[in-house]
């Protein structure tokens, strides 16, 4: 899941048509399909007939929402740094207005888990949920470092499991800025597009060797294939030929398709492990040339409708929020319910949307009285370059 800001004057890119107030607007309608995705994948439970067997299938490969997030990421962090290239004080703009975005709900997060494990604890309830039951390695979220725990023991292991992905982002956050700042636009490129072929090659080989695809999903050259093809979307619409673009942008669609063929037949783990990640990046990195370029204008107006960016904008919030909610409603009415009825697809419909309203409702206080106060200390502690 992403925490780059989607913020125009920061990635100094994207049509005047498809901003408003500094935003990309489509860039948070993705957001919004991405953070979708990703719920449906931890909340939808129905996996029955007609008239749900498409959104089952969907929710079965919503895990791709996450390189959604990378490769949007990866195209907005490449033109901040970019930007700051050339500014005495790029280290510390950089950083300060990562950590504005990031640490503070972040860690308000594991405080208030770390909090209702107390409580629950001083008032004798018994926890047998892996969150509370995995407390004693909180530790692990706080550095984090919980896709290297997940790469070496699997799932279930920390208290806040989700944020693998988030780790995944903070070790590319501490190591890209060094290859921005001393290739350059020049030399990025190529490099870019070596770590590609790294990423590749190491879930491969890793794949192979242990038989696990759990180092392949979580650790940070496994994955940063994703990061760097959204990099290299960001150079092509800044810097690169318009016949590239044009080809680029007319590949969308069609190897959209090819990766839909691709979820749609079984395959080994390893070539699964090896490809399919990297392939929702290409196909994400592409859609971005293509709307960015105002080449695929239904796509960027349904991406950039009100509800899609507001929920993209949210979706940090969200992201963090909702597998608590989940486990709020399944310990509740709905829950008991759901547990004697598992195959009611109209039960399913209404703890997915009980789980989304809950948790958007929860982000969007969360961002008005908690976030926006510290977010409003970027521009004054480390203003942006443009």
């Amino acid at each position: 899941m992403t925490n780059a800001s989607a913020n125009a004057a920061e990635t100094g890119s994207g049509s005047a048509a498809l901003t408003r107030g500094g935003l990309i607007l489509p860039i948070d309608g993705l957001r919004a399909v991405a953070i979708f995705l990703v719920i449906l994948y931890h909340v939808w439970r129905w996996r029955g007939g007609a008239p749900s067997v498409a959104l089952a299938t969907v929710a079965y490969n919503g895990w791709c929402g996450v390189d959604v997030f990378f490769a949007i990421s990866g195209y907005l962090i490449t033109g901040i740094l970019l930007d700051l290239r050339d500014r005495p004080s790029r280290w510390r703009t950089f950083f300060v207005r990562r950590t504005l975005r990031i640490f503070p709900l972040y860690y308000a997060t594991l405080a208030a888990l770390l909090a209702g494990y107390a409580f629950a604890r001083a008032a004798g309830v018994t926890l047998n949920d892996p969150a509370f039951t995995s407390m004693p390695r909180l530790w692990v979220n706080a550095l984090y470092l919980s896709n290297f725990d997940m790469a070496i023991h699997g799932q279930g292991h920390v208290p806040l499991d989700i944020a693998w992905s988030l780790a995944v982002e903070e070790q590319y956050y501490l190591a890209y800025p060094w290859l921005v700042w001393w290739l350059g636009r020049e030399r990025l490129s190529g490099a870019l597009w070596a770590a590609v072929a790294v990423a590749y090659a190491s879930r491969f080989g890793l794949t192979l060797a242990t038989g696990s695809t759990s180092p392949a999903y979580g650790l940070p050259f496994c994955r940063m294939d994703a990061l760097a093809l959204g990099g290299l979307a960001l150079l092509l619409l800044r810097y690169g030929d318009e016949r590239t673009v044009a080809r680029v942008s007319a590949a969308a669609p069609w190897l959209t398709l090819a990766v839909v063929a691709f979820f749609a037949v079984h395959t080994p783990p390893l070539v699964s492990a090896t490809f399919k990640y990297g392939l929702v990046a290409a196909v994400t990195s592409a859609w971005i040339v293509r709307i960015l370029s105002a080449r695929g204008p239904v796509a960027a107006r349904a991406l950039s409708h009100p509800v899609a960016v507001r929920v993209g904008k949210l979706s940090y919030g969200i992201y963090l929020f909702h597998v608590f909610v989940r486990a709020v409603v399944d310990k509740g009415p709905l829950g008991r319910l759901l547990s004697g009825h598992a195959s009611s697809f109209t039960l399913s419909v209404v703890r997915l949307a009980v789980v989304c309203a809950v948790t958007y409702l929860l982000a969007e206080l969360s961002f008005r009285l908690f976030e926006s106060p510290i977010l409003k200390l970027k521009d004054r502690l480390a203003p942006s370059p443009r």
